[in-house]
Formats: structure tokens, C-alpha cells, sequence
């Protein structure tokens, strides 16, 4: 079969999307059907001195970039932002108008609604289209303060509709996510969760990255993004006081920024803040640290689904989750033991999930049950080979 697979991200960019994205088309490939990426050349977050190269280790896989226009110059980030997403959706229109008839054309998320470009090329070239769902428009919108009413987001409804019509297959990362979907459109949705996939450790990266001292190390790693919570840990830290664990908060995000500017406002708390780790050292960063931090608002459930639960449990780590619990994250924190559920706002018993979490035997049972969970729930092979099925077999 000849595949497709449309997103804006793709290694060497860090972002979570490209690299699952990257696994999808290498298994494909294994499998013996020609494979091409159509990806942009946009940068997600790049750690610096990332030395990372555009994986083509495959016969059967032909990556295509989209040209770079320099439009650093642009000071607003939202408009260069939807300038490259509109550079990247001329840039697949050429190509998909082009060249061989694709038998199946599967989009990811990113840009929003680039399952409407997949539907409609389908439909001129003969093709099936499928989609991998991983952050639901326009429900992100609304998350994010868009009133419901609004005409806007009605019109935008009407384009989430239309994508999804008469798709060959939709996969989505969680059952809150497949909910909200189905009230837009009732379709046949197969949810699958991300698989975990940590990258290997290397000798050399061994010892790298170190955190704080020898205080108990909690660790929140990756995108503090507008759909992630941080005053619960703020005001946690502000009340156990210097004598409390050392927090380190590594990666970027829009909200890292009110963080930084809190924490600068009550100095002498032991808050570390630290940028991206690149991929070389980020499993050793991520074993370094006793107990990993995981946050989401409550009006981002099934709009978006955090995707670092997966590594730190596949790494045996335990969790602190602030998260609601009927979230993905909630459930599966809360089905393994792996962790500490905390719905947000719920400062006593963030304190008391702190508190029990500096007890290393306690660590350690979780951290079992956090590897055995990933082990079976989380599995790569077993996800990957349910996916490629039914792509394999998936009709107009």
C-alpha cells in the first residue's frame, strides 16, 4: 500500500506528536508498504546544541520537509504561527495533488483541522483518509476561553463534522477524547493510548543532567502549557517552605513564564527551573528524579491528552498527578497505584501526596506498579500492531 501521513511535526523536532508519528511510518514500513511523511519544518521546542538529524532509515520511507521561510522578523508569535501553518497546508496541497495515487492519506492534529485537506484530496485523488486524533478542536478553543455560543466556534464545529465524514478509520489517544468527538459526529472511533517509548540510555549521557541535592527530587519535565496546572505545586512548595523537597520544572511552555515570575517573587524556596533536556540526556534526566510531576486543568480533559505518563511509568517512576480524576491520566494512575492522584485545587492532599511520596519504600511499590502497568497497558508492539491492522484493511 501506498501511505501518507500528514503532520506539522516531525523529528529532529522534540515534539511528542512527530515521534510517535516517526514509530507509526517505521512500523508501516516493516510491514512493506511505502511510506511518505509530509511534515514541516517548523521548530516545536529545539534544546540547544540539539544535534539531532531527520531519520530516513528505510527504504520504504520518503520524508518531505517543507521549505523554510525566514519570518523570525515577525514579532507577534500567533501570526508566524499561522503563517507556517499556512505555508505547510499549500505545501501538502502541491504534493498531494501530485505524484501517485496514495491508497490511504492519515492526519494527525497538527495544524488544527488538517483533516479537511486529507477528506477532500481523498475524495479528487480516489484515496481512503484516516485520522490519529491527539488534541481535539474546537474544543481546545473553548478550554482555552472561547465561549460555546460563539458563531465561530459553531462554524468551527461544522469543520471538525466534515473532516471526520466518511473516513476509513479514526483513532483517538482516550475514551474523554472519543466522548467529546462523538458529540460532534457520531462515527466509529477506535481509541488507542500512546505507547511508551522512552528513548535509550547512553553511557556518555550517564550523570549529565543532575538535580538539586540530596532532598527528595520531584521533577516536572516537558510543556507547561496553557492546558497544565502549576499553582498547586507553587503553593505546595510555598507551604512545606525551604525545608520541603527540591521541585525542578525542566522544558518551556506559555505558563512557565508565570511560574518563573511567582517564584522570583518568593525567593529561598528550592525551585529549579531548567530548559529542554535534549534527547540524548532526557532518560537520564528523567531517572534522576524520585517522583515525577503531571498536571491538567479541568476543562482540558479530552481535548487534549498528557502523554509523559507513559515514559515515567515505563521507567518505574511514580507520579504526582494533579489531574481530575475521570481524566485518562486520573484513571490510569489510579488503576495501577502507580501514583498519587490530586484533584486540582486540592492543596491537602497535594501536601500529603508529598509527604508519603518520602518514603522510599513507598516510592518503590508504586514505582512496581507504574513498570508493570506500562508493560502490559502501554505496550508498543501490541498498540502498533492493532493500529497498522486496521490501517491495513481500512476502505473508502
Amino acid at each position: 500500500m501506498r501511505i501518507t501521513l500528514l503532520n506539522q511535526y516531525f523529528p529532529p523536532d522534540p515534539a511528542p506528536t512527530g515521534h510517535y508519528l516517526l514509530q507509526l511510518a517505521q512500523e508501516l514500513a516493516s510491514r512493506g508498504h511505502l511510506v511518505r511523511v509530509l511534515c514541516g519544518g517548523d521548530q516545536y521546542a529545539v534544546p540547544k546544541n540539539e544535534t539531532s538529524t531527520i531519520p530516513n532509515d528505510s527504504n520504504y520511507i520518503k520524508i518531505e520537509i517543507m521549505p523554510k521561510y525566514n519570518i523570525t522578523w515577525l514579532s507577534n508569535d500567533q501570526l508566524r504561527k499561522l503563517i507556517n501553518y499556512f505555508i505547510y497546508i499549500m505545501f501538502i496541497l502541491l504534493r498531494l495533488l501530485n505524484g501517485p495515487r496514495q491508497n490511504v492519506i492519515i492526519a494527525l492534529t497538527t495544524p488544527p483541522y488538517l483533516g479537511i485537506i486529507a477528506r477532500y484530496i481523498s475524495l479528487i485523488r480516489g484515496s481512503s483518509h484516516a485520522h490519529w486524533v491527539m488534541d481535539l478542536y474546537p474544543d481546545c478553543l473553548c478550554a482555552n476561553g472561547m465561549a460555546p455560543t460563539a458563531p465561530i466556534y459553531k462554524i468551527l464545529g461544522s469543520f471538525a463534522r466534515r473532516q471526520w465524514g466518511g473516513s476509513s478509520l479514526v483513532f483517538t489517544i482516550g475514551k474523554t477524547m472519543a466522548f467529546r468527538m462523538k458529540m460532534w459526529r457520531k462515527i466509529k472511533i477506535n481509541t488507542f493510548p500512546l505507547w511508551a517509548s522512552p528513548e535509550s540510555p547512553s553511557s556518555e549521557s550517564i550523570n549529565k543532567v543532575e538535580i538539586g541535592n540530596e532532598k527528595l527530587k520531584l521533577l516536572y519535565a516537558g510543556n507547561l502549557g496553557i492546558a497544565h496546572r502549576w499553582i498547586d505545586f507553587a503553593n505546595c512548595a510555598l507551604r512545606m517552605g525551604i525545608g520541603g523537597p527540591q521541585w525542578v520544572f525542566s522544558g518551556g511552555g506559555k505558563r512557565r513564564k508565570d511560574f518563573e515570575a511567582w517564584s522570583a517573587m518568593h525567593p529561598g524556596l528550592p525551585i529549579e527551573f531548567l530548559p529542554y533536556i535534549s534527547l540524548v540526556n532526557l532518560r537520564d534526566h528523567l531517572q534522576n528524579a524520585d517522583v515525577h510531576l503531571v498536571s491538567l486543568e479541568n476543562n482540558w480533559v479530552g481535548c487534549v491528552v498528557p502523554s509523559k505518563l507513559q515514559a515515567i511509568f515505563s521507567l518505574g517512576k511514580p507520579v504526582i498527578a494533579v489531574v481530575p480524576k475521570w481524566s485518562e491520566t486520573g484513571c490510569w494512575v489510579n488503576e495501577s497505584g502507580g501514583g498519587w492522584q490530586v484533584d486540582p485545587g486540592d492543596l491537602e492532599n497535594l501536601i500529603r501526596a508529598v509527604n508519603e511520596a518520602s518514603n522510599i519504600d513507598e516510592r518503590k511499590w508504586r514505582g512496581t506498579c507504574a513498570k508493570k502497568y506500562s508493560d502490559s497497558f502501554f505496550k508498543k508492539s501490541l498498540i502498533l500492531e492493532q493500529m497498522c491492522y486496521l490501517i491495513e484493511n481500512c476502505r473508502q
